[in-house]
């Protein structure tokens, strides 16, 4: 009943996006100052998952489940649907793969670009038709996703506002599609934080949000005509610039970013110098020193915790890396920071 109550607060359509799986799952409702989050502690399931309307016909959700056992979980929206989806590895894999003995589900488009294999996180827009979805969770697996659900009152809104034809909107979001390189909308997506929520201005927060991300899919959508060889040393440095700042610990090699980009290796290594004056190597060195020093200052980790976090298997290479580029030891970094600190 509890749960009923807080889904009365959207609209037969929203509710039917994500109103099964939270009954199924258990979830119970959660006070926040806007939207409906849920907790979700079964001998299933471990997590939260959190919905809100940034406006009539815009559905934000956002998740993450630990899953105890294996499960179905089941979505039965009852209209189509758009959606823009960042999603960690075995989230995106989940999705597009259909449960065996689910022939009554409707299919997901075939992807028409292939996952970004060097990425943690994968970035989707898809078309969702009414019906049954079926998704299987693996015991063990750890799942976590945002989503921007566009229903078709928004996309006729919404076109209104373009500087193009409304009809780029919706090609942007037409079948399954990988937007991996999308780095605008991939940081937009990545930014949406369930702390504002509990602020005045949330509402307001999450309409900025959406409004941007569909800005960077349009926009994504009508530069994005090349591949390879055709791509220029800005769109090589960026897509290094995403791989490395999604696992600083354990970036891609030069080889598996080469094979991802459908480049040489040589040209990578080069594009990179040309865009931004270093190497690949001496941009991972200063990501992992920036990651390390949010992690000295925001963190009770020892130095041998945080040199391990973001890469290095010994603590004596961590403390010469820091000390070459921060001119000090971690320790003494760290002690002069909380010296100064007011």
């Amino acid at each position: 009943m509890e749960l009923d109550n807080a889904l009365n607060r959207f609209t037969h359509e929203e509710r039917s996006i994500f109103a099964e799986q939270l009954r199924q799952l258990k979830a119970k409702p959660y006070p926040i100052a806007y939207g409906l989050l849920a907790r979700i502690d079964t001998e299933d399931s471990l997590g939260w998952f959190w919905a809100g309307s940034s406006e009539e016909g815009c559905l934000v959700t956002m998740k993450r489940l630990l899953q105890k056992r294996d499960m179905e979980l089941i979505e039965r929206p009852s209209s189509r649907y758009w959606c823009l989806s960042l999603l960690t590895s075995i989230s995106a894999e989940t999705f597009l793969k259909t449960p065996e003995g689910r022939a009554e589900r409707v299919p997901v488009d075939d992807l028409k670009e292939p996952l970004s294999p060097e990425l943690k996180q994968h970035l989707l827009a898809y078309e969702m038709a009414p019906g049954m979805h079926a998704y299987q969770l693996k015991e063990g697996n750890s799942y976590q996703s945002c989503s921007i659900n566009l229903l078709p009152t928004f996309l006729e809104r919404i076109g209104r506002d373009l500087l193009t034809s409304p009809s780029d909107l919706e090609k942007a979001l037409r079948h399954t599609r990988s937007l991996d390189r999308a780095l605008e909308l991939r940081k937009t997506l990545g930014s949406f934080s369930i702390g504002r929520m509990e602020l005045p201005g949330a509402r307001l927060y999450l309409s900025g949000k959406v409004r941007q991300a569909m800005a960077d899919a349009i926009d994504f959508h009508l530069s994005d005509r090349r591949q390879g060889d055709s791509l220029t040393d800005l769109e090589i440095s960026n897509r290094v610039k995403i791989c490395i700042a999604d696992d600083v610990a354990r970036p891609p090699s030069l080889d598996d970013l080469a094979a991802a980009l459908l480049v040489s290796k040589t040209k990578l290594c080069q594009a990179f110098m040309r865009a931004n004056g270093m190497t690949i190597g001496s941009y991972l060195a200063r990501a992992r020193l920036t990651r390390a020093q949010d992690l000295l200052i925001q963190s009770d980790k020892t130095i041998a915790e945080v040199a391990a976090d973001v890469g290095f298997k010994h603590q004596s290479n961590f403390s010469l890396m820091f000390k070459r580029l921060a001119g000090q030891s971690p320790s003494e970094w760290k002690a002069s920071k909380r010296d100064t600190a007011p």
